[in-house]
């Protein structure tokens, strides 16, 4: 059941508990000796039984497991004492007198007015919203309930003229119902807020998806265009020029033929070179063989035998191989990170801390180069490619970088 028609049943059903005993107290006068044992069991039994579903209606009502587990403990306590109550006065309602029945039913009714008061107090000091309805209900309520209890002691027997159970109770209706209504219009705004969120939240998923879609289209056409250059320049030209001395060998003979066999062969190595190249681009062979770590590994010991920077490298946990997608991914991460730092940066010094916890892969990347404007070099430094690929394993990013301070990433990927 929702939380909004639980608490308009636990007030419906407080409100019939209250006011029941005053009507059986009326028709007592009539039918029955108001003072009998049975009597008054029956109606302590219904007063008590309603401060039940007035803690449930105020734990509700204030929601107040939200805002304060304290006050919802004290709550259950007050329940777990009508509870208790409930089944002492049944057991013994044969062989208790109309003195013991009184007795038991006023320190009963004064532990939950005490553990009532108690509540609302600390959720109005806590500012609980809509706490201050049931603060003024509740108070009023107590207090006349407390002068009713008063007006059965000889010494304030006269109070008796007066009707303040049933003014306590009017009062108590007029701040609750306010207090309902007030209720409704906050459950409608948080209704109306939470559909506004979630519409952003759509909207905001959707300009992903699009912005993802994109990256990945641009990635791959960029990608395309760097293997025709690749193949055009290099090997195409080479290709071009072993024809040509394969032409021209027709006419020629002896040391000069043996020549130009020797600058085919050459020219011919140096292409099954740069294809090999590309093709290693394209799917490293020992990410394929012997995984994430060793092609990291290869990567970085290339780096440093360049001498162009510094490239330190720190693996924890990741003794065992992943699975091919997320290594796959992974490695095209780091490579995208290490390539922004190459091309864009101008860093000299690289560290890259990659380590398991539990079930989540971190990878901590940072380098000292110009660093950049984030938002301005989202598109440029290939940020949104890695986000793509990070969301792919339900994984988290943050980037942290500003011009000249370096560049800072740190990654989390579910396993």
């Amino acid at each position: 059941m929702q939380t909004g028609k639980k608490v308009y049943l636990f007030y419906a059903i407080f409100q019939v508990l209250i006011y029941l005993p005053m009507a059986t107290r009326i028709l007592s006068m009539t039918f029955l000796d108001s003072y009998s044992a049975v009597f008054l069991t029956f109606v302590s039994l219904m007063q008590v039984g309603s401060y039940y579903f007035y803690f449930l209606f105020v734990e509700h009502f204030l929601k107040v497991k939200t805002y304060s587990p304290v006050i919802s403990k004290i709550l259950f306590a007050g329940r777990v004492i009508v509870v208790v109550y409930t089944i002492v006065i049944t057991i013994s309602f044969f062989t208790l007198s109309t003195d013991t029945v009184f007795i038991i039913f006023s320190i009963a009714r004064g532990l939950m007015l005490v553990i009532g008061l108690v509540a609302i107090i600390l959720s109005f000091f806590k500012t609980i919203p809509l706490s201050g309805y049931i603060a003024a209900g509740s108070l009023s309520l107590a207090v006349c309930a407390g002068a009713s209890w008063l007006s059965t002691l000889e010494v304030f027997y006269h109070w008796n003229k007066i009707p303040l159970m049933e003014t306590g109770i009017l009062i108590e209706l007029l701040c609750f119902t306010l207090g309902l209504g007030a209720f409704s219009k906050l459950e409608e705004e948080q209704k109306i807020n939470l559909q506004s969120e979630l519409i952003e939240s759509l909207e905001e998923n959707r300009e992903l998806q699009e912005e993802s879609i994109k990256a990945i289209v641009e990635t791959q056409e960029a990608e395309r265009t760097r293997i025709g250059r690749d193949l055009h320049d290099d090997v195409g030209a080479q290709l071009s020029t072993l024809k040509l001395f394969l032409s021209s060998m027709k006419s020629k003979t002896g040391k000069e033929q043996e020549e130009l066999i020797n600058y085919s062969s050459s020219i011919l190595d140096s292409a099954i070179h740069d294809i090999r190249t590309i093709l290693i681009n394209l799917s490293p062979k020992v990410l394929d063989e012997y995984g994430y770590v060793r092609a990291v590994e290869e990567m970085v010991s290339k780096i440093n035998s360049s001498n162009v920077l510094k490239f330190e490298l720190s693996v924890h946990g990741l003794d065992q191989r992943l699975d091919s997608k997320l290594e796959n991914s992974l490695y095209r991460i780091t490579q995208e990170l290490i390539n922004n730092s190459l091309k864009y940066s101008w860093a000299k010094h690289i560290i890259l801390d990659v380590i398991r916890r539990d079930d989540r892969i971190v990878l901590m990347y940072e380098d000292n180069g110009r660093g950049c404007d984030i938002q301005a070099s989202t598109r440029g430094f290939g940020l949104t490619n890695i986000r793509t690929r990070v969301k792919m394993f339900n994984g988290q990013v943050y980037f942290d970088s500003s011009p000249g301070n370096g560049f800072r990433c740190e990654i989390e990927l579910d396993i």
